[in-house]
């Protein structure tokens, strides 16, 4: 039985964000509110956690423009929060923002 003061961890939050990446399209807002949560609770980012938003982003209906400062805002202040960006957080980010401005991004942070 889970108790009434159990909440989404980074496990939940990752999970979610899985299934947005692997959908045909997303909804930024859904994208959002789940990062918006992560954020609220505390619930920390890990390299599932930004990768996938990351690409759930991507999928997203949101037009490119706000994909992209959506995806880099969060890199950022994961990796303000001590990520360590892996392969599969680079790759994403290629994806979304092209070769060149991935790797922009990856030495700004």
């Amino acid at each position: 039985e889970v108790g009434a003061d159990a909440a989404p961890d980074t496990v939940t939050c990752t999970s979610l964000l899985t299934a947005y990446a692997r959908s045909s399209r997303s909804s930024c807002a859904a994208i959002r509110a789940v990062l918006d949560y992560m954020r609220r609770s505390a619930v920390g980012h890990n390299n599932y956690s930004v990768p996938n938003a990351i690409k759930a982003l991507a999928r997203s209906d949101a037009r490119h423009v706000d994909q992209v400062a959506l995806a880099r805002d969060l890199f950022l202040e994961a990796v303000a929060g001590g990520l360590r960006p892996n392969d599969f957080t680079t790759s994403a980010l290629e994806n979304l923002m092209g070769g060149r401005d991935a790797e922009a991004l990856l030495r700004e942070a």
